[in-house]
């Protein structure tokens, strides 16, 4: 809602009003007398276009963007009592600030009205997705579960609360997910705890310490719903929830897990942690061949003692203690296996990953 002040509005035509007062009032005397008994019987209409002032009028809508602009709402699904339910997408709708400008003014050239409604120009984004398209959603694609139950406190907040940041995730075919975009930033306000985690070959406290473990747990259901991994790193010490090479590491903004929808229907990303096991399950529409099955092979190359290291501390003489375990290092590869029927059909080199030895420090 505006007012004609607020929009500096303002009459183009002044010679209107000249003439209105002057109606009845100038000619020889028949005219005059004509122009008043015509008067007793109807109006005589002076039309007085108006307009706005563009620049008053422009800063007025542009001041109103947040109520009039609205972000598109893409479809999105639901997983209630093991159920999808489907979420209706909204249009969105972003105002063109010079189109509008010349309506209200086109509108008030007309005349003015008590109560003046203008549509306003604007540009409508549909919403992704589709109540079709996602009822193409039914299927297991790929699950995987790993165990965090000897975990501290901590760790199993940041467990739980990661991956209810990405449970419920919609990703549609040819859109990229990014593990850190969605579970970032680390730190207290989004939910995270200090718990333990790499930093140069050493094991230190840091808010969201255990997000590795839900990257690593959804990185395995990925690969085998065969989705196209576009980023993926090792941890650079071994860790003890998945085999070597089977881990997903997430470390700043320089290690992230990504993947893409390379399927023709949308996939959605179902996420739980029950306080023992984080679990991963990757819904979809299977085109895949019933007897086709996919299996993942961890093989160790090679490995390296990780020896003992003493550090000089300020206790009393005599006092040992320890502060970090070992980390054996290892070199390993992971093999994707097809089989069809049984039979195994294929056998390929899917990832390296070297892990660096780190030592027993007391």
């Amino acid at each position: 809602e505006a007012t004609a002040e607020e929009l500096g509005l303002t009459w183009e035509d002044q010679e209107s009003v000249e003439e209105a007062v002057a109606y009845g009032k100038s000619g020889n005397l028949i005219a005059r007398y004509k122009a008043g008994k015509d008067l007793e019987q109807e109006d005589k209409v002076f039309k007085l276009p108006l307009m706005v002032d563009a620049e008053k009028t422009t800063a007025y809508l542009e001041d109103h963007t947040s109520e009039l602009n609205r972000e598109a709402v893409d479809f999105g699904l639901t997983r209630e009592n093991g159920a999808f339910k489907i979420i209706e997408g909204q249009d969105g709708i972003v105002v063109d600030v010079k189109k509008s400008v010349d309506a209200i003014d086109d509108s008030l050239k007309e005349g003015w009205k008590d109560d003046n409604t203008v549509e306003l120009a604007a540009e409508v984004t549909k919403p992704q997705g589709s109540e079709e398209e996602l009822s193409k959603v039914k299927d297991v694609l790929g699950t995987f579960s790993t165990n965090y139950a000897s975990s501290a406190a901590g760790r199993k907040a940041n467990i739980a609360n990661g991956s209810k940041k990405i449970n419920g995730s919609v990703i549609y075919p040819g859109e990229e997910f990014s593990v850190y975009q969605t579970v970032a930033p680390f730190n207290a306000d989004n939910g995270y705890k200090l718990a333990g985690a790499y930093e140069n070959g050493t094991t230190v406290d840091a808010y969201g310490g255990g997000i590795c473990q839900v990257s690593t747990t959804l990185y395995n259901a990925v690969i085998r719903a065969e989705l196209e991994v576009t980023e993926r790193s090792g941890h650079s010490m071994i860790v003890g929830y998945v085999d070597p090479s089977a881990d997903a590491a997430i470390a700043g903004e320089y290690k992230d897990f990504k993947f893409k929808n390379n399927t023709e229907a949308p996939i959605y990303i179902e996420g739980s942690a029950s306080g023992s096991n984080v679990s991963f399950t990757i819904y979809g529409q299977e085109t895949r061949a019933a007897n086709r099955k996919v299996s993942f092979a961890s093989e160790t190359l090679s490995t390296t003692d990780p020896g003992v290291k003493f550090e000089a501390s300020s206790d009393a003489v005599g006092t040992i203690t320890q502060t970090q375990s070992a980390h054996v290092g290892k070199s390993a590869r992971l093999w994707k296996v097809v089989t069809v029927d049984g039979v195994e059909q294929s056998r390929e080199i899917f990832n390296k990953t070297t892990y660096k030895a780190s030592p027993k420090i007391y």
